[in-house]
C-alpha cells in the first residue's frame, strides 16, 4: 500500500479465504471489516518511521538521498528484539483507542 491507497483484492481470492478461514478473515469485503487506510495499528506507521525520522530530524541531516538511505538502512540493521518489542508493546491500547473513537482515525489524539 502506498499513501494510503487500499489493496489489491479479488473475489476470488476473498471467496478462497473466507472458504478456507470462516467467520476469520479480517478484510475489506470480508466478515470481519478492516479499519481503512488504519495507520494507527500499523507499527511501521506509529512506532519505526516516527523513531527514524526523530533520529534524522535531530541528530543527523543528511546531505543526499543517498546518505539518507544508508542511514536508513544502517539503523534499521541495528534494530533489538527489544526495540519491536517496544515498537509494538501499546496495540492493545490501541485497539481500545480505536474502538472509543468508533474505527476512525486517531493519530491526533495524543494518547
Amino acid at each position: 500500500m502506498e499513501h494510503g491507497a487500499p489493496p489489491h483484492y479479488s473475489t476470488k481470492v476473498r471467496k478462497f479465504l473466507k472458504k478456507q478461514f470462516p467467520k476469520r478473515v479480517i478484510s475489506r469485503g470480508c466478515d470481519i471489516p478492516w479499519p481503512p487506510r488504519s495507520p494507527d495499528l500499523n507499527p511501521l506507521n506509529y512506532w519505526l518511521w516516527a523513531m527514524l525520522k526523530a533520529k534524522f530530524y535531530h541528530q543527523v541531516t543528511p546531505k543526499t538521498l543517498e546518505e539518507l538511505k544508508y542511514l536508513i538502512i544502517d539503523a534499521c540493521d541495528n534494530l533489538t528484539a527489544e526495540n519491536f518489542t517496544c515498537g509494538v508493546s501499546n496495540i492493545r491500547k490501541r485497539l481500545d483507542l480505536l474502538v472509543v473513537v468508533g474505527g476512525e482515525n486517531f493519530e491526533h489524539i495524543k494518547n
